[in-house]
């Protein structure tokens, strides 16, 4: 039995030195599913709006996301294209399933990556995930509730991704199976 703790996030508890108070406003965006998220100077907050994927669009100023508390389940590798100014990127509480390997690639500036309460990634070949969240330093290594929890394989069901120790592989043949 695992338990999470919500460490969610909102664009009113974000504060940064480089932004003055600016009153939340629908973004200022390209894309129209941008739009539905409430901007606050370099700060979207897209928390809780039953999303199912990022959303495309954004100023590419923004260096905080809040995605916290959605229905996000896959993370392709054009989901965060050109955010390479974000360095707070929040996904905790979304029922992610697959991460594409190169998904984070074009945030080469991340600092702080909150993935807490997800409980449904299948762990097989996530070593690399493992690995960017050991090099984010005090985001998961101080903070290992802001990593995720593996659903699958049954060897790391229920652990926290980021201590995992054990190299998963998968056999892909069958879609399913997994093997220390």
């Amino acid at each position: 039995t695992s338990t999470s703790t919500s460490n969610s996030a909102s664009a009113s508890e974000i504060e940064t030195s480089t932004t003055s108070t600016i009153t939340a406003s629908a973004c200022p965006a390209t894309g129209p599913s941008a739009s539905a998220c409430m901007c606050s100077g370099v700060v979207a907050d897209c928390s809780a709006r039953g999303l199912t994927s990022v959303p495309t669009g954004f100023d590419p100023a923004i260096t905080t996301l809040l995605l916290n508390d959605n229905a996000i389940t896959t993370l392709t590798s054009t989901s965060f294209t050109g955010l390479g100014s974000l360095t707070t990127l929040h996904l905790s509480n979304n029922p992610l399933q697959s991460i594409a390997t190169t998904a984070f690639a074009p945030l080469t500036l991340l600092r702080t990556l909150d993935m807490s309460g997800v409980t449904t990634l299948h762990c097989c070949d996530l070593e690399w995930l493992r690995a960017l969240g050991r090099g984010l330093g005090t985001s998961w290594t101080s903070a290992p509730a802001m990593s995720p929890v593996c659903a699958a394989p049954m060897a790391l069901a229920g652990r926290v991704l980021v201590e995992t120790t054990q190299t998963v592989l998968c056999y892909r043949f069958d879609g399913l199976g997994c093997a220390p």
